[in-house]
């Protein structure tokens, strides 16, 4: 059995990210990013079960990627409104610094068979602090009594909508602020 290597694993990553942003996540096979990582197709096999477990192991790079993004909100000294707010503006920020991280996320997120509604896999990571935000934020009557999922749903699709559609990447932050109130108006319980 041959050994796993940290380079290679590293490289069917990118390749398979930069396949989904370019192509989408429902035409990436094992072939396609074999071939383009210069491999034999048997040789994905060593790194992943299958495509699903793939597509697993890219999305979880990804959220990996955003983790500092959120670090702050972890053990804050800010109010769960401060939090809340600042979860978005560092969505808002990730979103700008990283759009294509963004894009693949949301493309494997999409799938009608996507490998994270598995119930063998468990996706602990920096959406469960977000999702846990939330929740809290719904608990306390700060946000609307609706699913969570929904509120995460909102703000994340509105912050990649708006940060594709933007000509200027690093636009003043002010640009943002409708934006912002937009999003926390849809999602804060009214008064």
């Amino acid at each position: 059995m041959k050994k796993k290597n940290e380079e290679k694993y590293t490289q069917i990553i990118q390749v398979t990210s930069n396949l989904i942003a370019t192509q989408g996540a429902a035409l990436v096979s094992t072939t396609k990013v074999a071939k383009l990582v210069g491999i034999s197709q048997s040789n994905i096999y060593i790194y992943f079960k299958n495509k699903d477990d793939l597509l697993y192991h890219v999305y979880l790079s990804k959220l990996t990627g955003m983790q500092h993004f959120f670090m702050t909100l972890e053990n804050s000294s800010l109010t769960l409104t401060q939090q809340l707010k600042a979860y978005i503006m560092n969505l808002y920020q990730f979103a700008l610094q990283h759009p294509q991280d963004i894009e693949v996320i949301e493309q494997i997120k999409a799938m009608p068979n996507s490998p994270l509604h598995s119930s063998e896999l468990n996706v602990t990571d920096d959406t469960q602090l977000a999702r846990n935000l939330v929740v809290k934020g719904i608990d306390v009557g700060i946000l609307r009594p609706v699913s969570p999922e929904l509120h995460l749903t909102i703000v994340f699709n509105v912050i990649r909508r708006y940060t594709t559609s933007i000509a200027k990447p690093n636009e003043d932050k002010s640009a943002f602020r409708p934006v912002f109130a937009m999003i926390w108006d849809a999602i804060a319980k009214p008064d």
